[in-house]
């Protein structure tokens, strides 16, 4: 059985992650950009398909925390959605990088812009806590989730940062 880090509970992971989204759709609704409105709304619904479903199949599949307890509290309700596929095809996954940078840097991405083209403190606010949120995920999945996970040599998260390779807890 691997060995978890006490940390925050996949229920924390989820909810910031949550907020995070909740965020970037105020910042993108409040863009002023043409149909600002609506690209929020269609962000928000593809970040959540990819987050229950896409990511799920595409990649949860091929981890090495299939049915058993993972540190986001997917690994046992993925077994319901899909099989197994081959552990060594994790690597390969393109997908978390491709949704990543949708759900990360879309949002930063026209907020800059309507920041540039007109100056709102409340959007510039949003964009800042969302970044803030971000990093935050960011740094507590590699702090409580990376260490403990025998995926993290392949995974995207790990090709993020410097600090690559295999670490284990005692």
């Amino acid at each position: 059985m691997m060995k978890t880090r006490k940390g925050p509970s996949p229920l924390f992971f989820n909810g910031l992650f949550l907020v995070i989204a909740g965020v970037g759709m105020a910042g993108l609704s409040l863009t002023g950009l043409p149909g600002s409105w609506w690209l929020s709304l269609i962000w928000m619904v593809w970040v959540l398909a990819n987050y229950l479903f896409l990511v799920r199949i595409r990649v949860c599949r091929y981890c090495s925390f299939y049915g058993h307890r993972c540190p986001m509290g997917w690994g046992k309700a993925v077994p319901r959605l899909v099989t197994r596929g081959c552990p060594d095809k994790f690597a390969s996954r393109k997908w978390p990088l491709v949704y990543f940078f949708s759900f990360a840097l879309l949002p930063q991405l026209l907020i800059a812009v309507s920041l540039i083209r007109t100056w709102n403190l409340l959007l510039a606010c949003l964009a800042v806590l969302f970044g803030l949120l971000g990093f935050l995920l960011f740094g507590l999945a590699r702090t409580f989730c990376c260490p403990s996970c025998s995926m993290e040599p392949s995974c995207f998260l790990s090709r993020l940062t410097p600090c690559r390779g295999s670490r284990t807890i005692d």
